[in-house]
C-alpha cells in the first residue's frame, strides 16, 4: 500500500527494499550455489579436500539459512501491510555472512603460484559480485555487506602473491569492488527514483479518488448532481445523484436529451427549451429553475447550472454542470415571504389603527380645549368656573400628552422613527428647552440653572427635534419629581471623546431595589399612587430616541438626595458661533407690527364642533373675520369669488380632500399667493413633512393652542400681505402699468 506523505513514503520505501530482495533471492541462492560446485570441481585438483568441503559446507550451510528465511518470508511478509524491519535486518546479516564465506573461499581456496586457477578464481567471484548487485543494489548496506567482504580478500591474496600478474589482478579486484560499487549506487538511485515516481502517481490517484469520493458524497449531502452532454453525439452522462434527483435509480436507464424533456414539469417545457437553445447559441455560463415531476407524481424544484463550450467554429460541443433540488429552499423563502408580507400587513393595520385613533382622539380634544380655553378667558365667569375650565383644559392636556406618547412609543417599536442624523448645537437646544421649561419650573417653585461647560460651543451628530424632545422630558421628569422649592441644573461636558448632556435634580432620588425598573414601559416606581400626573412611558421612549440616534442614556441616583439622568452623542464638529436657524413657525411666531384691518380668514373644516370653536376664537380679535365652509367645494368657491388673506383647511374633508384643495388653490393665479394653514387631526409620522412639501405654509395639528394659532396666522398675515402686494405688481406689470 502506498501513502502519499513523507512518513508513509519511507516506509513504504523500505517496505518495497524489502520486498524487491526478497524476491531476488531465490536466483542468488541457485547463482551462489552452482558457481561454488563449479569453482569446487575446478579447484579439487589444486586444493587439499578438507578445505574445499570445509568451505562449501560453511556456504551450504549458509545458503540454507537463506533459503528457510526466504520460506518464512513468503508465509509472513509477502502480504504484510504493515513494514516489519526485522525482514530487512535478517536480510542484511545473511547477506554479509554470504560475502565472508566467499570472501574466506577466497583465502582458503587461492591456489598459491598457480596463476591459471587464481584468474578461474578471480572471475567466478568478479561474476558473482556483478550478478548480485542486480538484486542487492535497492539497499546499501546490503549491497556493501556482500561486496566487501566477497573482493577484499581477493585483492588481498592477488597483493601477497607479489607476482606482477597477481598485482594487476589484485589491482582489477579492487578496482572492481569500487565500480560495483558505483554501479550500485546509480542503480539504487534509478531504483528509488523509479520508487518515488509510483509512489507520487499512486498518491495522486489516491488523492483523485478521495476527491472525486467526496465530491459525490458532497453531492449527495446538498442533493446535487451533475451532468455532461454532447449535443452534437447526443452523449449525455448524469451522476448517481442526477438520477436520484430526478426520481430514478441510478443507471436504471440511459440519459439522454428526451429523458430530460420527459421529467420536467409539462408548464415549464416550452421555457426550459428555450433556455436550453439560448444556453447552446450563446455559450457560456448559465444558470436557471424548474419543476421535474417524479415517477411517483411528486414535484420538485431544480436549479441547474452549467456551462456550455463552443469549438473554433462557433458550434456548442459541450454543456457540463450540476442540478441541485432546492425544493425546501424554496418552500422556505415562500413561508419567509408570507411571514414577511403578513409582518407588513400587521405594520400596516396598526399604522393604520393608530393613525385612526389619532385623529379620532384628536377631534373631539380640539373641542374640549378650545372652549375650556374660551370660558377661561371670559372675563365675566367666575373664580370657581374658571378653576373648573382650568381643571377640564388640564385633564385634556394630560390626555393629549398620552395619545402622542402612545403614538411615539409605537411609531419606534415599529421602526417607522424619521430621524435626520446632522451636527447639532447643543447650547440652542439646551436654551430652546429651557425657554419652554421656565415657566412650567418657576410656577411649581423649582429654580433652573445652567452650567455651560462644552455646550457653548460643542456640535453632536444627533436629529435636532428628537434631541429637542430628549431634553424637554428629561427636565419635565426633573420638575415633576422634585422637592418643593427645589432645583435642576443642566450641564453638558465630554467624557471619553462624546458629548454628554446631564439634568440633575434634587428629588426624592429612586431606591436601589427599583433602578432596574427605570426604563420599563407603564412602571411609574409607585409615583402612580402619589399626584404627580404621568404615563410611565417618557423615559422609554427617551431611551429608545436616543439609541435610535446613536447615543447612550443612563443615570445615577441617591435615594432621598436626587437624581441625575444623562445622555451621550458623539461629537459632530465644531460650533461656528451661529446657531441652528430657527424653524418657520418661530419665525412666523416673531412679533410683526404690519396688521391687516379685518382681514378675512376662511376655515374649512367639516366637523360643527371645531367651526363653532374657532367661531367663539376669532370673536376675540376684532380685525380679523373668520368665515366658514363645510366642504372643500364650498371653500374654493368662495375663494375664488373673493380671495381671504388667508385660509385654515382640514385635510379629512368629505368629497375632495385638503391636498387637492390646496393643489386648486395654488394653481389659480387669484388665490396662489394666500397662505394656507393645515387644521388637521393627522399627527402620525411623516405627515407633517407630506403636508409642508405638498405646499401648506403651516401644517398644525389638533388639538390646537389659541395663542400658538394666533402668532402663527399673524406672522402669515404678513407674509400674504407681502405675496399679494407682489402678485398686484406684476399683474400690472404685465398689463403695462
Amino acid at each position: 500500500m502506498l501513502n502519499d506523505d513523507k512518513g508513509g513514503q519511507a516506509c513504504t520505501l523500505q517496505q518495497e527494499q524489502t520486498r524487491v530482495l526478497y524476491m531476488g533471492l531465490p536466483n542468488a541462492l541457485v547463482v551462489n550455489a552452482s558457481l561454488a560446485l563449479v569453482l569446487a570441481a575446478v579447484q579439487l585438483s589444486v586444493i587439499a579436500p578438507f578445505r574445499l568441503f570445509g568451505w562449501l559446507a560453511l556456504l551450504g550451510s549458509i545458503l540454507l539459512i537463506r533459503g528457510i528465511l526466504l520460506l518464512a518470508w513468503r508465509c509472513n511478509g509477502l502480504g504484510a501491510e504493515k513494514y516489519d524491519s526485522g525482514w530487512m535486518q535478517s536480510f542484511r546479516i545473511t547477506a554479509l555472512a554470504t560475502g565472508m564465506a566467499w570472501g574466506t573461499g577466497a583465502v582458503l581456496l587461492f591456489p598459491a603460484g598457480d596463476v591459471p586457477h587464481q584468474a578461474m578464481l578471480a572471475m567466478v567471484l568478479a561474476g558473482l559480485s556483478a550478478g548480485a548487485i542486480t538484486t542487492l543494489a535497492v539497499d546499501r548496506v546490503s549491497t556493501l555487506g556482500f561486496l566487501v567482504p566477497t573482493l577484499l580478500p581477493l585483492a588481498v591474496s592477488l597483493a601477497a602473491e607479489g607476482g606482477k600478474l597477481s598485482l594487476n589482478m589484485s589491482l582489477m579486484a579492487a578496482l572492481s569492488l569500487v565500480l560495483f560499487v558505483m554501479s550500485a549506487g546509480r542503480l539504487r538511485g534509478n531504483l528509488h527514483e523509479n520508487f518515488r515516481l509510483r509512489v507520487e502517481a499512486a498518491s495522486r490517484e489516491q488523492m483523485l479518488s478521495q476527491r472525486e469520493a467526496g465530491l459525490n458524497e458532497a453531492q449527495e449531502v446538498a442533493h446535487m448532481g451533475s451532468f455532461d452532454w454532447y449535443p452534437v453525439s447526443g452523449k449525455l452522462h448524469w451522476s448517481a445523484e442526477h438520477f436520484r434527483l430526478w426520481g430514478l435509480a441510478p443507471e436504471s436507464v440511459t440519459p439522454d436529451y428526451a429523458l430530460y424533456k420527459q421529467a420536467i414539469h409539462p408548464d415549464d417545457v416550452e421555457w426550459v427549451e428555450k433556455k436550453v437553445q439560448h444556453a447552446l447559441q450563446e455559450g457560456g455560463l448559465h444558470e436557471y429553475a424548474h419543476r421535474v415531476i417524479w415517477p411517483d407524481g411528486s414535484e420538485h424544484e431544480i436549479q441547474l447550472k452549467g456551462e456550455v463550450k463552443h469549438d473554433a467554429a462557433g458550434q456548442a460541443v459541450r454543456a457540463l454542470g450540476t442540478v441541485q433540488d432546492i425544493t425546501e429552499r424554496k418552500r422556505i423563502e415562500e413561508a419567509l415571504l408570507n411571514a414577511k408580507e403578513t409582518a407588513e400587513a400587521a405594520s400596516r393595520a396598526k399604522s393604520e389603527f393608530l393613525a385612526c385613533m389619532s385623529h379620532e382622539l384628536r377631534t373631539p380634544l380640539h373641542a374640549v380645549l378650545g372652549f375650556s380655553q374660551l370660558i377661561a378667558t371670559d372675563p365675566e365667569l367666575s373664580e370657581l368656573n374658571r378653576d373648573y375650565a382650568g381643571e377640564i383644559e388640564q385633564a385634556g392636556n394630560h390626555l393629549l400628552t398620552l395619545i402622542n406618547d402612545m403614538i411615539d412609543l409605537a411609531r419606534i417599536e415599529a421602526g417607522r422613527i424619521a430621524m435626520s442624523i446632522e451636527p447639532v448645537s447643543v447650547a440652542f437646544v439646551v436654551e430652546d428647552s429651557l425657554a419652554l421649561m421656565a415657566p412650567i419650573a418657576s410656577k411649581q417653585g423649582i429654580a433652573i440653572s445652567q452650567e455651560i461647560g462644552c455646550g457653548e460651543t460643542a456640535m453632536v451628530l444627533a436629529d435636532h427635534n428628537r434631541l429637542r424632545q430628549v431634553v424637554i422630558n428629561l427636565l419635565s421628569n426633573a420638575i415633576k419629581y422634585n422637592r418643593p422649592q427645589g432645583s435642576v441644573t443642566i450641564s453638558s461636558a465630554m467624557r471619553d471623546g462624546r458629548v454628554r448632556i446631564s439634568v440633575a435634580d434634587t428629588g426624592p432620588g429612586i431606591a436601589a431595589d427599583k433602578k432596574d425598573r427605570i426604563f420599563n414601559a407603564f412602571d411609574r416606581l409607585g409615583a402612580e399612587h402619589g399626584t404627580v400626573e404621568g404615563t410611565g412611558i417618557g423615559l422609554v421612549i427617551t431611551k429608545r430616541i436616543v439609541e435610535t440616534m446613536g447615543g447612550n442614556i443612563g443615570f445615577d441616583s441617591i435615594h432621598g438626595q436626587g437624581s441625575c439622568f444623562w445622555v451621550e452623542f458623539p461629537p459632530g464638529g465644531a460650533e461656528d458661533g451661529s446657531g441652528p436657524e430657527l424653524t418657520v413657525a418661530a419665525k412666523l411666531a416673531e412679533p410683526h407690527e404690519r396688521k391687516q384691518a379685518r382681514s378675512v380668514v376662511l376655515h374649512i373644516e367639516d366637523d360643527a364642533a371645531a367651526r363653532f370653536v374657532m367661531q367663539r376664537v376669532f370673536a376675540r380679535r376684532e380685525e380679523l373675520e373668520l368665515r366658514d365652509a363645510e366642504s372643500a367645494e364650498i371653500g374654493i368657491s368662495l375663494a375664488w369669488a373673493e380671495p381671504p388673506a388667508l385660509i385654515l383647511m382640514d385635510i379629512n374633508l368629505p368629497g375632495m380632500d385638503g391636498y387637492e384643495a390646496l393643489g386648486l388653490l395654488k394653481g389659480d393665479a387669484m388665490t396662489a399667493h394666500v397662505p394656507v394653514i393645515a387644521l388637521t387631526a393627522n399627527a402620525m409620522q411623516g405627515d407633517d413633512e407630506r403636508g409642508l412639501a405638498a405646499g401648506f405654509d403651516a401644517y398644525v395639528t389638533k388639538p390646537v393652542n389659541i395663542k400658538t394659532i394666533f402668532d402663527l396666522i399673524d406672522g402669515l398675515l404678513v407674509a400674504g400681505s407681502i405675496a399679494a402686494d407682489d402678485a398686484k405688481l406684476q399683474q400690472g406689470q404685465s398689463k403695462g402699468l
